[in-house]
């Protein structure tokens, strides 16, 4: 999760950037789209924050009492609001460029993230439902970034025992995966690792599944990126 969070921020970075300085042609940000797009990136970057944090908490007592399960739903409903604002502001810097709809889908992303932390399981796929809308607009399937919505609905299902949603979903995200490697070949040392990531998700839900050869597949594919 972690991860998708940082790719979120980065391109809310170069979102702030492109309302800022729209190429040629395209219509000028007004005043508040600009001070909407200079707000952005930072709220992005707490919102990765706080989700870090909340998986922190999560994950690393396991011996929590009511007071440490007290301090940990809060660090969640920290998250979830300092994403909804991400995403909120994101709808105020405009659509005006490619840039602002790619980083608008981290946006969605990271607010279906949080509420997946916080167990809002629907709400987290409504998210990431317009996360993948959001990435039709501005990217092919040969686009790397075009493949982590579908992943990120994929886990959502997962969690919701949509199984098949989740496999046909995880399916899309390897495939585009595999097309931006072929396309750009420089960039495998830093797509395999995520498509190695990809691959070991869908391999546990085979696993659960009771499909352990097609999942030893995917794990032989992950291990050889």
């Amino acid at each position: 999760m972690a991860k998708g969070a940082a790719q979120g921020a980065a391109q809310g970075a170069d979102a702030a950037k492109a309302v800022a300085q729209p190429d040629a042609g395209q219509h000028q940000p007004n005043p508040e789209q600009q001070k909407a797009a200079q707000d952005w990136a930072p709220l992005e970057e707490k919102c990765m924050s706080a989700i870090k944090d909340a998986i922190k908490d999560a994950i690393g007592d396991a011996t929590k009492d009511a007071t440490k399960d007290a301090i940990g739903a809060q660090g969640v409903q920290e998250a979830v609001d300092s994403c909804k604002q991400t995403l909120d502001m994101s709808m105020k810097a405009g659509d005006l460029t490619s840039s602002t709809q790619l980083a608008r889908t981290g946006s969605y992303q990271l607010y279906g993230h949080a509420l997946l932390l916080a167990d809002k399981k629907q709400a987290a796929l409504a998210q990431e439902y317009m996360a993948v809308d959001e990435a039709h607009k501005c990217l092919t399937d040969k686009d790397q970034e075009y493949a982590m919505p579908y992943f990120w609905r994929g886990v959502v299902e997962a969690n919701l025992g949509q199984n098949d949603a989740a496999l046909a979903d995880y399916t899309v995200a390897e495939a585009t995966h595999r097309k931006a490697i072929a396309n750009m070949p420089a960039m495998k040392p830093r797509y395999g690792p995520t498509l190695a990531a990809i691959l070991k998700e869908h391999a546990a839900l085979l696993d659960k599944m009771g499909r352990a050869d097609e999942a030893a597949k995917l794990r032989a594919e992950a291990a050889g990126l």
